[in-house]
């Protein structure tokens, strides 16, 4: 578990370092809980996914979430 393994949580750390470094975006996966949301964002990783967000759902639904989940973001 990345909440309660330091080693874990260091490779994550790793991970998106070197993904910055490199010019790559990262996407964290799995993210369950708003203490993993909050770790794995204190890594300035580029993205992150999971139960956190949303479940699982069918492509339509995942369409509409999408856009209504962008008409929330700032303009860039």
């Amino acid at each position: 578990d990345i909440l309660q393994n330091s080693t874990d949580q260091k490779i994550v750390a790793s991970v998106v370092e070197l993904g910055n470094k490199l010019g790559i975006h990262v996407i964290a996966e799995y993210v369950e809980t708003e203490e993993q949301n909050s770790l794995v964002e204190s890594t300035n990783c580029d993205y992150i996914q999971g139960w956190y967000y949303s479940r699982a759902m069918p492509e339509q639904e995942a369409e509409n979430f999408a856009r209504e989940y962008a008409k929330k973001l700032p303009e860039k």
